[in-house]
Order: C-alpha cells, then structure tokens, then sequence
C-alpha cells in the first residue's frame, strides 16, 4: 500500500508560514533550557515567588471581576428585551477600543489625591488632609484589577451572550414553570448550559491580562511580565527572561488544556 505523502503549494505556504510564526516561541524554549544560574538562582530566592504570586492572584481577580460584569449582562442582552438594547450591546463592547494603561491613567487622575474626586470632598466636607479621611489608593494591585476588569470583560460578554442565543429558550423557559425565579434559573440552567463558553472566555482574558504590561507597571505591581522586562534590559541576561517566560507559557497551557479538558 503506498502513501502520498505530496503536498499542494497552498499547503506548503500554510505550513511555512506556521513554522515562521512559531520560531520566536521555538527560540524561547530553546534559550530558556540554557545555563543561567547567577540571575535566575538570585531572582528565585527572593523575588520570583512573589511576581508569581503577584500574577496568580491579578488573573483570579480579574476574571473574577469580568464575570460579575459580563455575565448578568450577556444574559439581560440575550433573553431579555428593553428600549435601547442594541446600543446597549454595542455600548458594552466599547471598552475594548480603549488600551488598558489609557483607562489606568484616566482614573488615576481622577482618584489620585489631586484628582477632581477628592480635591471635591475635601472642598464640601472641609477636610484638610489625608489624615481627615479614607480613600482607596487605586495605584494597588486591586487597582490594576479594576482597570484590567474593565476594559478584557467584553471578550466574556461577548462570547457567553452569543452561546446563549444558541441555547434554546424553552430551557429557561421550562426552568421558570419549575418554580426557577429568573436568579435561580440564571444560576442552574444558564451558566451550566454556557460554561464552555464561559471557560474559553476567561482563558482568553487570562493571556491578555497575563501579557499587560503597561498598566501594572504604572501601578508598580511586579508580575511575571514586567520581570522579564526588568531581567531582560537591567540584569541584561535574556537567558534568565526567558526562563521567567516559560513559567508563564506554561501556566498558559495549563489553562488551555484545562479548558479543552472541560
């Protein structure tokens, strides 16, 4: 029996281009297996566990505070109709026009001390200074949260309200005949019909939220990026960056293969 294995020039230009696109990656596991104990040994005795957890807990947050934006309204969009609803569908996808360290600055101005915010509750209530009163510092990793929530969540509404108008309504619909109140039925037959969805979604917001730089290095929050920036230009060693890229290429595919698993 013979095999043919020839293959046409469309398919030779696929496979070539998909080799060109994969050679930075290649070249990044490739250099991240070369003998670099001095800057990496240094950096994970003392700061490396804390820019990954730093990371860890900027995904968690973030997808965390996308989904209680984006899905109660995915699911107001979807099954529900009132007057303005599709300027308020394309309204919601706004957010992705605007680069997320753009958002950071705006609402820095607008929270920092010498923001219009305080600057005008220091003039009504005739507080002096910070000593008088409390207000939340923005410029914190729950900050940089926030910020990042704000602009990836439409990715999630997007994709989780076109999975429920794929749904039939008849299952909510026989839900509510159940006894379900529209929460109850939100809870128990929405999410669970759309979390496929729902786990594309949030793996696609973790990479962006992942690759942010911008916006976490203005906040001085120290993730996995900004320390391959930081390795790369000031201990100059791009051995050391690349092994601090392979953590989170790997943390990567562990999300893809959890969302494919799922």
């Amino acid at each position: 029996m013979r095999f043919n294995f020839s293959l046409s020039k469309w398919q030779l230009i696929a496979y070539a281009t998909g080799f060109c696109l994969s050679l930075p990656l290649l070249f990044l596991i490739f250099e991240s297996f070369q003998p670099d104990t001095e800057v990496f040994e240094h950096l994970k005795q003392t700061v490396l566990w804390d820019y990954t957890y730093n990371t860890v807990v900027l995904i968690f947050g973030v997808c965390l505070l996308s989904s209680i934006i984006a899905l109660p309204l995915a699911w107001l969009c979807a099954y529900s109709d009132f007057p303005g609803k599709k300027h308020f569908e394309w309204a919601l996808m706004l957010p992705l026009a605007m680069p997320t360290y753009i958002i950071a600055y705006v609402y820095t101005d607008l929270f920092d001390y010498a923001g219009p915010v305080q600057s005008w509750l220091r003039a009504v209530f005739g507080w002096q200074s910070p000593d008088d009163y409390w207000f939340f510092d923005i410029r914190t990793l729950g900050g940089a949260m926030v910020m990042i929530a704000l602009v990836l969540y439409p990715y999630l509404f997007l994709i989780f309200k076109t999975a429920l108008k794929e749904q039939s309504y008849k299952l909510v619909q026989a839900s509510q005949v159940m006894g379900y109140s529209p929460v109850k039925s939100f809870f128990k037959v929405s999410i669970p019909l759309g979390r496929g969805a729902i786990a594309a979604a949030l793996a696609l917001i973790s990479m962006e939220t992942m690759a942010d730089f911008a916006t976490v290095n203005y906040f001085a929050v120290s993730t996995l990026t900004t320390a391959v920036y930081d390795t790369w230009l000031g201990y100059y060693s791009l051995t050391a960056a690349a092994k601090i890229s392979g953590i989170s290429l790997r943390y990567l595919a562990w999300l893809l293969l959890i969302n494919c698993c799922g």
